[in-house]
């Protein structure tokens, strides 16, 4: 099949086989080996050079993988390396070559989990996932300071049902767990989630800038404060996301300056000046906030609610 694309690269292969065969099979057996060949297979259609590379190097892998768990666990994985290799084969070469420090770090039923999520994930983006994938071990080691093994499961489960609202909330969401978990404890990872279901795939912009700011938020307002947050960011990111984006970013500093009233009328100000050109709007987010500070030099809270209303 390679011989399609390369015959440099199915030569090199052919002078190999023989003995990347033999390896495989004296590290496990031949139904290792037989996984390796079919996965190489699929792969070749969609990026010959993966497929190359990946059973190149497959001794290697395997070898790593056999230190840690036995042959049929290994065939399992293969098996969703394969299924990931349905859409993105750069992916599934990632999986393969960092399933053995994840495997390290929780156990080989955590590799399946973090696999399986990894599945829907690289439905919606390739890139993405492997960066994810790529950050996995970190990620981990950052979680494994705060919480035990199921909690970090339970992380990259939720971080792979917001996938499916828009891969950036997803990757928000995980890459800020040790963040929220750290400052507002780990019920917080569930009810962020359940907020970004809410809002949805239309508002995945807020979503994004919410989970950013929730640490900060929830400490000032509470669960119940930062969904009206996200509520009044719903309602400006009709008009403009990225002046949405801007308002959530700087929500918390405002509700410190003027209080929820004062956000409220805020978020007016905001969407009228959003339609009347984003860039106007995104322009005055940018130096709002050293606008209330001067004017909280000479007037009230209350007075500055008054000049945004």
């Amino acid at each position: 099949n390679i011989s399609k694309y390369s015959w440099q690269s199915a030569s090199r292969l052919v002078e190999k086989t023989t003995s990347i065969c033999q390896q495989l099979v004296s590290i496990t057996n031949q139904s290792v080996l037989h996984q390796i060949l079919r996965l190489a297979v699929q792969i070749t259609h969609r990026n010959w050079d993966n497929a190359s590379a990946i059973f190149e190097q497959s001794p290697e892998y395997i070898k790593k993988l056999a230190e840690l768990i036995l042959p049929y666990q290994i065939i399992e994985l293969l098996q969703l390396v394969e299924t990931i290799a349905l859409n993105s084969s750069v992916a599934a070469k990632k999986l393969l070559m960092i399933s053995p420090q994840i495997i390290k770090r929780i156990e080989f039923d955590g590799l399946l989990s973090i696999a399986g999520d990894a599945v829907s994930m690289a439905k919606a983006s390739s890139d993405t996932t492997v960066h994810i994938l790529d950050k996995s071990p970190d990620t981990i080691d950052e979680l494994s300071i705060l919480v035990e093994k199921p909690q970090i499961l339970e992380v990259f489960r939720n971080a792979g049902q917001l996938f499916a609202i828009h891969y950036n909330v997803g990757k928000s969401l995980l890459f800020n767990s040790p963040k929220l978990i750290e400052a507002i404890g780990f019920e917080s990872i569930e009810k962020i989630t359940d907020l970004c279901r809410f809002i949805g795939d239309t508002g995945w912009q807020t979503s994004a800038g919410i989970i950013e700011v929730a640490p900060d938020l929830v400490e000032k307002v509470g669960y119940v404060g930062l969904r009206k947050v996200a509520d009044l960011s719903l309602q400006i990111s009709q008009a403009c996301h990225r002046t949405a984006a801007g308002f959530s970013k700087q929500s918390g500093k405002m509700l410190e300056k003027v209080s929820f009233d004062g956000l409220e009328e805020f978020a007016s100000f905001c969407v009228s000046l959003a339609q009347d050109g984003s860039s106007i709007a995104v322009a005055f987010l940018e130096r709002n906030l050293d606008l209330v500070d001067r004017l909280l030099e000479t007037i009230d809270a209350e007075s500055i609610i008054g000049v945004y209303g």
